[in-house]
């Protein structure tokens, strides 16, 4: 289970699993931050679109990348930095 690679890659893709979506993703972090011993407000939550913002507030450095219009005011609005990648 995980991420998959391509050529050493990380492709965006998964395998062996289903990604939850939207506030599904909050249980699922907090569930692995607590197996890992992972302090959130340490970590980073990059997401691209507002469905993301959930978990992305549990984040103590929340990133949205190249966020369109809602994500772009909503990250606006808690001073969450936005990042424009390739």
């Amino acid at each position: 289970c995980g991420p998959s690679e391509r050529t050493g890659i990380l492709s965006g893709s998964e395998r062996g699993w289903s990604v939850p979506r939207r506030k599904g993703k909050v249980p699922v972090v907090e569930q692995d931050a607590r197996e890992n011993n992972h302090d959130l407000s340490q970590c980073y939550g990059y997401g691209n679109t507002l469905a993301d913002s959930w978990f992305m507030a549990l984040c103590g450095h929340a990133i949205a990348v190249n966020p369109e219009g809602p994500l772009r005011k909503h990250a606006q609005s808690h001073q969450w930095e936005i990042v424009e990648w390739p």
